[in-house]
């Protein structure tokens, strides 16, 4: 008996005109992935889009996709059945899953950060290392249009310049140890997954604490966009993506300005994370130096949440006066200001005593 023909996605999964692209094309449809699976209506769908995809193009299991998912150790029995829930769904679609395991309260304690941050870190962490083990050509995440609005408030909140607005890009290049990232959601509403899912009768799991109003990202998706979409309608947005478009775009432009060596002498240093400027670039050109500011900061290896637009600022002002001085960028990381050059530093992890 010949196999029935798989049912292709609904287009409206991959976003408008996600073949628009060849080479996101080609990763979608046939490069090694890895799937970050949270058990989540949104990543459940990504998994469920990509199986179909390859199927219908002619693929069997595992379709070159393994997944993987991060127990945070935070929700206890919720959290147990979260990666019981995703090793059942990988089972079924027959692709290989990869469940990593860490203690977040603990490290947030060891490190001084927050719960979110900690959480975020190690599981970036272990994302990137299943890809690069299971030699996967990028990582794919459910990350949607409702994503890319809170984080768009989030960091307006927070102070950002136009690269912090911008937001998430649909794909980025592998850069050092992180893999190339896909985001083939980013145009997609997530009520538009769950009503895809329900229509499909596919199950996921949803995570309890979403509901809670104790961090701003939940205070932004409950009570922020709502009343933005009320007040300017649902097509807002999508008008508001296109503006982080041009945002991304502008950004581009000044960034590969402030890679170009400035004329009276200035230049960046990026091998040693520092910046030597000239009197010319800070006092007539402070956007070119903010971008040289983040550059370094970057190429030092900082946390990208932690380039903040009130750090860059206050490095800066350091530059501008000619003195010395010290930025906390969190987790015992410093910038700091000697002689014209900014330096990051690390303070030394935390040995646990031996009891």
């Amino acid at each position: 008996m010949s196999r029935p023909t798989p049912k292709l996605p609904d287009a409206a999964l991959l976003g408008p005109r996600p073949f628009g692209d060849p080479a996101f094309a080609r990763i979608l449809r046939a490069a090694p992935l890895c799937v970050a699976v949270s058990g989540g209506a949104d990543s459940v769908a990504l998994l469920h889009a990509l199986v179909r995809l390859r199927a219908w193009l002619g693929g069997r299991p595992p379709y070159g996709l393994v997944a993987a998912h991060f127990h945070h150790g935070i929700r206890g029995a919720e959290a147990d059945a979260d990666a019981a829930f995703v090793a059942d769904l990988c089972g079924s679609l027959g692709v290989p899953l990869r469940i990593g395991r860490g203690d977040v309260p603990s490290e947030a304690a060891r490190t001084g950060e927050s719960e979110e941050m900690a959480a975020r870190r190690l599981r970036h962490a272990f994302l990137a290392a299943t890809a690069a083990e299971r030699g996967a050509e990028a990582l794919a995440t459910g990350h949607t249009l409702d994503d890319q609005a809170e984080l768009f408030f989030l960091r307006l909140k927070r102070g950002a310049s136009a690269r912090g607005l911008s937001g998430m890009r649909p794909f980025e290049p592998a850069s050092g140890a992180s893999p190339a990232r896909v985001r083939p959601l980013l145009r997609v509403r997530h009520a538009a997954l769950a009503d895809w899912l329900r229509a499909e009768g596919l199950a996921w799991r949803e995570d309890a604490t979403n509901a809670e109003d104790d961090a701003d990202r939940n205070r932004i998706r409950h009570r922020v966009v709502p009343a933005v979409l009320d007040a300017f309608g649902p097509a807002f947005l999508s008008t508001l993506a296109r503006s982080m478009d041009l945002l991304r775009d502008d950004a581009d432009l000044l960034d590969a300005l402030a890679r170009t060596p400035v004329a009276t002498g200035g230049s960046i240093q990026h091998s040693a994370y520092s910046i030597q400027h000239s009197a010319f670039s800070i006092q007539h050109s402070p956007p070119l130096l903010r971008r040289r500011i983040a550059a370094a900061l970057y190429a030092a290896g900082v946390d990208p949440e932690a380039v903040t637009l009130d750090a860059i600022e206050r490095i800066r002002r350091l530059l501008a006066a000619r003195r010395g001085g010290a930025v906390p960028l969190g987790r015992g990381v410093v910038a700091r200001v000697k002689r014209g050059a900014i330096l990051v530093e690390r303070a030394a992890p935390q040995r646990r005593r031996a009891k």
